[in-house]
């Protein structure tokens, strides 16, 4: 079937006829969900389309990662409501971790779906998001599925003092917690701070952050993915749950995320 065809079909206001798409997809199995990835990537797609392709991909699961992630967190950035509120349920549905920070970032997105019933809080772009954010994180710390992002820096800090003052939060009087300029800049959500570890060079020069980070938590499982020939005198590395939704905002650079998989026993 052409993508011609599946955006027709998927779009129409027939049920039958957008039957008659899924039922191809289901027979075709992994070329069927390429073909509606493809149908939800053509610009001709409607609302509607969109939908029912993810409706098709959830009816195929499981499915490589790899064919689906791509094109759901595009989904993510639709006009449309819906379609981002599909996007972010059929994510959630194909538990996919690594989209984590991609929601995160439609927390704040209060704008209504026209389309959506039942509970009150999930009829926005945000409840929808936040719904999600919650499971996805469970879900990653029970099996094991964990994150790190990794930030470095070379003579921006005097002290370790220092450094914990810009990444630790703060308590008024009262006990209202006030976020550090680090979780401010990058919008850190699930603060978790015996999961983010700071790191000064001993000798306070700059190293390679292979030798810099090496004692860092489960560092024989992510840090082959970055690049440790890379120098700074100071490292800040940051493990789910804690949830790094814009790194790049971060004043310190950043030298990668990495996800990787531990025992859950472990400490």
């Amino acid at each position: 079937m052409t993508t011609d065809e599946l955006v027709r079909l998927l779009g129409s206001g027939e049920m039958q006829e957008r039957g008659k798409a899924l039922i191809w997809a289901h027979q075709n199995g992994i070329d069927g969900a390429r073909g509606l990835v493809a149908a939800m990537r053509d610009p001709r797609a409607n609302v509607t389309a969109q939908a029912w392709a993810m409706i098709g991909l959830e009816m195929l699961r499981p499915l490589p990662t790899d064919v689906t992630h791509d094109v759901l967190v595009e989904k993510l950035s639709d006009p449309s409501p819906t379609t981002r509120c599909h996007a972010i349920r059929t994510l959630e549905k194909f538990d996919d971790v690594t989209a984590l920070a991609a929601i995160a970032r439609l927390v704040n997105d209060h704008t209504v779906d026209g389309s959506a019933w039942g509970e009150e809080d999930c009829s926005t772009v945000a409840g929808t998001a936040a719904a999600a954010v919650n499971a996805l994180t469970a879900s990653a710390e029970k099996s094991g599925r964990l994150t790190v992002h990794v930030f470095i820096s070379t003579g921006r800090f005097q002290s370790f003092d220092e450094m914990r003052a810009y990444v630790d939060k703060t308590y008024t009087e009262d006990g209202e917690g006030v976020p550090s300029p680090f979780m401010r800049e990058v919008e850190l959500h699930g603060y978790e701070p015996m999961r983010i570890e700071a790191i000064e060079s001993e000798s306070r020069q700059p190293v390679s952050v292979a030798e810099l980070v090496a004692k860092s938590s489960w560092a024989d499982r992510w840090l082959p993915a970055l690049d440790g020939a890379r120098t700074a005198d100071a490292a800040i590395c940051v493990f789910s749950p804690n949830l790094v939704v814009y790194p790049e905002r971060c004043a310190l650079a950043h030298l990668g995320c990495v996800h990787f998989r531990v025992n859950k026993d472990e400490p």
